[in-house]
C-alpha cells in the first residue's frame, strides 16, 4: 500500500514478535483500518537477515462485521419487541371489543357513553403505539404498490411545509428521472415524516433542512457506497440537517428501540428504530452520517425491483353489513378475545361457535355446518396455517380469515397459497370484522 505525499503513519509496535497480526486506525477524513504482521526473514539459524511488516487493508472487512454485528443486535431487541406487542394486542382486542359492546348497548345510561368512547380512543393510540413497534420488528404486512418517489415527495413535503416553522428552511435536490419502487407508501411516508422531525428538533432555533433523491447504480467488483449493498439499481433518499449533530457513541445507537437523547417524555425512543425496521423490510439500508455541531445526514436506499415483482395491494373497504344468522367459527385460544368475539359476531347478526385450537375446530366441523372460519395463526396443539391446510384438503371452498398480531409477508403468502380469504390485523374492532366477513360471505353465497 502507498500513502500519499501528505499522509504519513506512525506505528508503534510493543511486545515480542508472536506470528499474531495487529491492527491499528488511521484516523482522518478517510478512516482506515489496518492490519499488520511482523516476521523475521530466513529460518531457524538465519533470522538474522532483517524483518519483513506486512500491511492489510481491512477497512471493509471491519465494516462489514461491525454491520453484521449491528444488524443482529437490532434484529433480536426486534423479535423481543415483536412478541410484546403480540401479547399487547391480544389484550387491546379484548379491551377495545368490550367497549364497542358497551357503547352499542341500548340501555346503556348516556353519561357513561363519554367513558366508553374515551376507552375506545386510548386503546386506537396504544394500537398505534403497538403498530410502530411492530414495525421496528419488521412483522407487520406490507401493502406493496408501485410508487413513484418524485410525485410522491412532493405531496409530503407539501404537508411539512405548512407544519413545520417558517425558522426551518426546506430544500429538495430531487433528480426527476427516479425509477419507481415497489413500496407500501403509508411506510414510506412514516420514514420520510420521521427523519424530517428528527431534522427538526436538533434545530431548535432555526437551520437548513434538506430532502434529496436520486438514482444509483452498483456493479459488481465497483466499491459499493454502503456496507452490504448488493448491485443493481437504487433509489437514494437523503435527509439532512444543519443541527446539534451527533457523538459518535449517540450514532452507533440511534436505531436502538427506546434509546433516545431527548428529555423524558420528549419521544419514545421509537422513531429511528421505526425507520430502520420500515427501510430493511422493504430489503434497503439506512445509514447517517454526523460529527457534533455539524449537522447530520441520513441515508436511505431503496432497491428498483424487478418489474415482474409481486405486490398485495390494499382493497378498498367494503361496507359493514350486518349478518343475517350465518355460522361463524371462531378458533382462538385467547379466553378473553373468544369471548368477545362472540358477543360481537351475535351483536352482528351471525351465530358464533368456539375452538380454542385448530384441533378443537376440526372436530367440530365433523359434525356442524359452519359457513365461514375465523381463526388466529398461533394457537397451541395445532394453529391456524396448519388448520387451513386441513380445509383446503376437506372443505376448499370454505371462507377462512386469519386473525394475528404480527403478520409479515409470507404469512400472506403461505396463506394466499392455501386459498385463504383474508387477514384481520389485531386489535379487532366490530367495523373492521363486519365489513371483511360480510363480502366474503357474500361472494361464497353467489359461488355456490
Amino acid at each position: 500500500m502507498r500513502a500519499s505525499a501528505a499522509t504519513r503513519w506512525t506505528i508503534c509496535w510493543r511486545g515480542d514478535r508472536d506470528d499474531i497480526p495487529r491492527e491499528t486506525e488511521l484516523p482522518g477524513p478517510t478512516h482506515r483500518v489496518l492490519e499488520l504482521l511482523v516476521r523475521p526473514e530466513g529460518d531457524g539459524d538465519h533470522q538474522d537477515q532483517g524483518w519483513v511488516l506486512t500491511v492489510r487493508d481491512v477497512t471493509q472487512e471491519r465494516e462489514a462485521q461491525e454491520y453484521a454485528h449491528r444488524q443482529e443486535r437490532l434484529a433480536a431487541v426486534g423479535q423481543l419487541a415483536g412478541g410484546i406487542a403480540h401479547d399487547f394486542n391480544n389484550f387491546l382486542t379484548s379491551m377495545m371489543l368490550y367497549s364497542n359492546l358497551i357503547l352499542r348497548d341500548q340501555d346503556l345510561p348516556l353519561h357513561l357513553n363519554p367513558a366508553a368512547e374515551t376507552i375506545i380512543a386510548e386503546c386506537g393510540r396504544a394500537s398505534d403505539l403497538i403498530r410502530r413497534i411492530l414495525d421496528v420488528s419488521r412483522r407487520f404486512p406490507m401493502a406493496l404498490q408501485r410508487v413513484d418517489l418524485v410525485e410522491f415527495l412532493g405531496e409530503v413535503l407539501q404537508i411539512l411545509e405548512s407544519t413545520f416553522p417558517e425558522t426551518i428552511n426546506l430544500v429538495t435536490e430531487i433528480e426527476p428521472s427516479t425509477c419507481p419502487i415497489q413500496a407500501d407508501p403509508t411506510r414510506i411516508q412514516q420514514v420520510v415524516m420521521n427523519l424530517a422531525i428528527n431534522a427538526r428538533d436538533a434545530m431548535p432555533g432555526c437551520g437548513e433542512l434538506t430532502i434529496s433523491l436520486s438514482s444509483e447504480t452498483t456493479s459488481p467488483g465497483d466499491e459499493k457506497p454502503v456496507t452490504g449493498m448488493p448491485t443493481g439499481d437504487w433509489v437514494r433518499l437523503a435527509v439532512s440537517d444543519t443541527g446539534t449533530g451527533m457523538t459518535a457513541d449517540v450514532k452507533d445507537r440511534i436505531f436502538e428501540p427506546f434509546f433516545t437523547t431527548k428529555e423524558p417524555g420528549a419521544g419514545t425512543g421509537l422513531g429511528l428504530a421505526q425507520v430502520y425496521g420500515i427501510v430493511t423490510h422493504h430489503h434497503g439500508l439506512i445509514n447517517a452520517e454526523t460529527e457534533p455541531a455539524q449537522g447530520t445526514a441520513v441515508y436511505v436506499d431503496l432497491p428498483v425491483p424487478e418489474p415482474t415483482e409481486a405486490d398485495h395491494p390494499e382493497a378498498p373497504p367494503a361496507a359493514a353489513t350486518a349478518g343475517s344468522g350465518e355460522t361463524v367459527l371462531l378458533v382462538e385460544d385467547h379466553d378473553a378475545i373468544r369471548d368477545a368475539g362472540r358477543r360481537v359476531l351475535e351483536h352482528l347478526g351471525y351465530r358464533a361457535i368456539l375452538a380454542a385450537n385448530g384441533e378443537e375446530a376440526l372436530d367440530l366441523l365433523r359434525t356442524t355446518s359452519v359457513d365461514l372460519v375465523i381463526t388466529d395463526i398461533v394457537t397451541p396443539r395445532m394453529g391456524g396455517q396448519d388448520l387451513r391446510r386441513a380445509l383446503a384438503d376437506t372443505q376448499a371452498g370454505l371462507p377462512v380469515v386469519a386473525i394475528t398480531g404480527r403478520a409479515v409477508d409470507r404469512d400472506y403468502q403461505e396463506l394466499g397459497d392455501l386459498g385463504s380469504s383474508d387477514i384481520l390485523i389485531k386489535p379487532l374492532d366490530p367495523t373492521g370484522m363486519a365489513r371483511t366477513i360480510r363480502p366474503l360471505l357474500d361472494e361464497s353465497s353467489d359461488a355456490s
